[in-house]
Parts: C-alpha cells; sequence; structure tokens
C-alpha cells in the first residue's frame, strides 16, 4: 500500500493535470496572504525592551517576508517547479509514452531488445524509491535548516521567551514574536509567526522535493545509459540485444554514432541552469552585501595559489564562513547542487566503461578496445591486428567524452564551474564598487575556465595509463 501510494503520487507528480499548477501557484501565494494579515510582511524596527533586542543588541530593525525575495518566489517558483519536473520527466522516461518508442536511447538498440529498455525507462520515473529519497532529503533539510527556529519556539511555548539567551544567525520574520513587547503596535504573536512559518517552509519543502526527485531521475536515468553500453565482460550472461554498441565509425567523429541523444543530454543541462539560477537568487538574497575584509579575504584564497600551499590554506582559514553560509539551508543549498551537477556529468564516463573490469586494467590496449565491441562487429578481432588496433585507438581518441560532443561538454563545464564558485562565493560588495564586481565575475570566468581545462586534461591522463593512443588523434 505505502509503495503504491508512492508509485501513484510519482504518476500525478510527471503527468498530473494542469489545474495542479493552479494549485502550486496559490499556495505558494499563501505566505504572502498569511504575512499580509498578521502584519510580518514589512521590516519593522526592534524595540529597545523587547527580548530580540535583549539578546541581539546590535540589531536595530527585522527583515519582514516581503523584503525576501527568496521568499517571494513561491507563487512562480512552485509552478515552476512542477513544470520543469514533468518536463523533465517526458524527456528522461517513458511515463507519458506506454510504448517508449520516443525515448532515443530506446531506438539505439537492436528491436529485440527494445522492450524491457522500455519499461525500465517508464519505472524509474515510477520508482517509489526515487519519490521516498526526495522526501527524505527535503525533510533531512528541513530539521536542519529549522533548527535554531526549533529550539528558539521550543523554548517560547515551553518554558517562556525569558529563556531565549542567543541571538539568531539571521534577523527575520521567523522572529517577529521576539522583537516587540505584546502591549506595544505591531506585535505579532508566537502562534502567527508560527503560522506563517509553517505554510513558508512547506512550499520550500515542495520546491526541495521537486529538485531532488529529477535529480534523482537523472541519475538514474544517467545509470540506465551507461548500463545499456554494450561491455562484452557484462554481455556474458545476459542478452547482447539489452545492449547498444557505440560507433567507432561516426561521421561527425565526435559522439561515438550517439547524436540522437541530445534531448535528454540538452534537458539536463536545461535543468542544471534554471537550478543554478534559483540558488543563486537565494544565495545573494541570504548572505547580502559583504564588508570589504570579507570580499578582501576571498581575493585573498584566490590568488595565495601562485604563492604556496601554506599561504593557501592560511588566506582560507581567514575567510569568515558564517558571512558566506549565515544558515545551514545555504550549505545545503551548495552540496545539493553540486550533487546535481555529478548526476549530469556521469554520462562523461562512457569511455571509461571497460575499466570497470579490472582485468583489463591489465590486459592492455587490445582488451581495452574489444570490451566495446560485439561478436557482430567487423572490427572484433581477437587477438587484434597491430594496424587494427592503432587505427580503433585513434578513431576512439577523436569521439568525445561528451555523448553529443566536447564543445558542447566544455559550455557545460565552463557554466557549471561559474555557477559553483559564485554559489559558493556569492560577493556582492557593500558599496557601490561596480568595476570591482565586473572584474570579479571576469575572473570567476577565467577560473572557470581553467578548471574545465584541468578536467578534461585529468579525462585524457587517466585514459592515458591504459594507453596513449586512446588519447592521440595523430
Amino acid at each position: 500500500m505505502f509503495w503504491g501510494f508512492l508509485r501513484t503520487t510519482s504518476l500525478r507528480l510527471c503527468i498530473g493535470k494542469r489545474v495542479d499548477y493552479a494549485v502550486c501557484a496559490l499556495l505558494g501565494t499563501l505566505p504572502i496572504l498569511v504575512a499580509f494579515l498578521i502584519h510580518a510582511g514589512l521590516s519593522g524596527e526592534v524595540a529597545a525592551d523587547s527580548l530580540l533586542k535583549h539578546i541581539c543588541p546590535q540589531a536595530t530593525g527585522i527583515k519582514g517576508y516581503f523584503q525576501c525575495p527568496n521568499w517571494m518566489m513561491f507563487p512562480l517558483a512552485l509552478p515552476l517547479g512542477l513544470w520543469v519536473l514533468r518536463w523533465m520527466s517526458q524527456r528522461l522516461s517513458a511515463v507519458r509514452d506506454p510504448n517508449g518508442s520516443s525515448h532515443p536511447l530506446v531506438q539505439l538498440l537492436p528491436e529485440a531488445g527494445r522492450n524491457p529498455l522500455r519499461q525500465r525507462l517508464r519505472d524509474i520515473a515510477l520508482d517509489g524509491r526515487l519519490l521516498l529519497g526526495a522526501f527524505s532529503v527535503a525533510t533531512i533539510c528541513m530539521v536542519v535548516d529549522l533548527k535554531e527556529q526549533e529550539a528558539v519556539y521550543w523554548k517560547v511555548f515551553s518554558r517562556g521567551k525569558t529563556s531565549i539567551t542567543t541571538c539568531p544567525r539571521q534577523i527575520d520574520w521567523t522572529y517577529y514574536c521576539l522583537s516587540k513587547q505584546p502591549t506595544q503596535p505591531g506585535y505579532v504573536s508566537p502562534q502567527k509567526d508560527l503560522a506563517l512559518i509553517g505554510v513558508a517552509y512547506l512550499c520550500q519543502y515542495l520546491i526541495i522535493t521537486f529538485a531532488f526527485f529529477v535529480t534523482f531521475l537523472i541519475t538514474a536515468h544517467n545509470y540506465v545509459y551507461l548500463r545499456t553500453v554494450f561491455r562484452r565482460s557484462a554481455a556474458k550472461s545476459e542478452d547482447p540485444d539489452l545492449f547498444f554498441g557505440i560507433s567507432f565509425d561516426d561521421d561527425n567523429k565526435r559522439c561515438f554514432g550517439l547524436k540522437a541523444m541530445h534531448v535528454p543530454f540538452n534537458a539536463q543541462l536545461i535543468f542544471l541552469s534554471i537550478s543554478a539560477a534559483f540558488i543563486l537568487i537565494s544565495r545573494f538574497a541570504i548572505v547580502g552585501p559583504l564588508s570589504p575584509d570579507v570580499t578582501t579575504a576571498i581575493a585573498d584564497t584566490f590568488l595565495a595559489p601562485r604563492k604556496g600551499y601554506r599561504d593557501f590554506t592560511t588566506a582560507v582559514a581567514k575567510i569568515p564562513l558564517d558571512k558566506l553560509f549565515p544558515t545551514t539551508g545555504q550549505i545545503m543549498l551548495a552540496i545539493g547542487w553540486i550533487f546535481c551537477f555529478s548526476a549530469v556529468m556521469m554520462p562523461v564516463f562512457l569511455k571509461f566503461l571497460p575499466l570497470v573490469n579490472k582485468q583489463i586494467w591489465s590486459g592492455g590496449i587490445n582488451e581495452f578496445l574489444l570490451e566495446f565491441l560485439k561478436d557482430t562487429n567487423p572490427y572484433a578481432k581477437d587477438p587484434m591486428p597491430p594496424d587494427l588496433s592503432d587505427a580503433l585507438a585513434k578513431k576512439f581518441a577523436q569521439n568525445s567524452f561528451w555523448p553529443t560532443g566536447d564543445r558542447r561538454a566544455r559550455l557545460l563545464f565552463y557554466l557549471a564551474f561559474f555557477a559553483l564558485l559564485l554559489i559558493l562565493f556569492p560577493v556582492l560588495p557593500d558599496g557601490p564598487y561596480h568595476l570591482f564586481l565586473l572584474g570579479y565575475l571576469l575572473f570567476l570566468v577565467v577560473l572557470a575556465v581553467t578548471f574545465t581545462t584541468l578536467l578534461f586534461y585529468a579525462l585524457r591522463v587517466g585514459l592515458s595509463h591504459v594507453d596513449e593512443r586512446l588519447t592521440s588523434t595523430k
């Protein structure tokens, strides 16, 4: 019954009805309405005799719900998140196509082996474990992110406000009830403030669930993709028709005949970009403008590697992480996006699949290349003549790491590393330092290009350990 509920819910998420978007938009509007009704929407002053002023002497004002763009975007973010989920499920699974014939991965297989793959592609979206995993991650995120609020409101309702002695890391609408005395105008009771927290974090819970459901779907799709690539050692105990063989004679000499896979892989790049945009909105909204000492510490960190390892570690230690990651939720956002990025880049490892078989490590280049060749392939000759081995190795090297071409892969990693650096270091100077900000963004672009170059160099070095001919196009 439990798994049936998860399967039904997954099906509703992936297909559903158009009215679901309206429901999501209304749900995203509910916190705004509650904030308006309880007068917690606008920023207000912290009363001099309030508890919040007592535990946070530096506090002069409290940020209202309407002044938090990362919370105000829920009426757009929730329906957009659901639409992206359905758009991704349509391109990564066969949930909307019972026959599964429209998925390009199915077209790569012989007719005799397509039915099991059709069912497998349909099941990856309806597998209750994906939704259960998304619910579990979202729950953990909420419990950890609300840890501070949980402690505060537990004390408010069990022992009274006077038992609160620690200043909150973020003085915002979640602590409106502490900013004034009950007899003062604009006072918000703990019950009303807790109601606003409940509806707002419910929206955030759903956003996180949508995001991780798609991330797990990407992971499952890419695993099925890599698992379906023909490997001689893996196909010994299974029907060879259940696998597709890569083409060494690709006309474009860049993607092993897998150009048709651009639809699901491009969709993953789009999702990665959309998720990065929303995370950056949240990061800049929470972190806000940084003081000169913080920006100087970050700049020293980027420049320190030129001086040596000790200078680099010293510079990192000087960065006030509490300023870059004011809440635990901000740390989880960065970790979640890195996980998503890792799932998207899984197809890059197609060229390394033979190394899953430990015997290939000592078998040399002939065993490595034969691992990709079906018995019906005219190149499948054992022992392989040296001239054929050289020719196949050259063709292998000419084809790209990314299934739809390394040029697109480089663009992916330029964007990904730039977004990752900006997510980790969302520098917005406290003042009109436009030239500094422009220079910082250009510096991040240079770093992104450098990291991408190093990544592809590392991939080539990894293959060259088997044989240098696998990376040489000459």
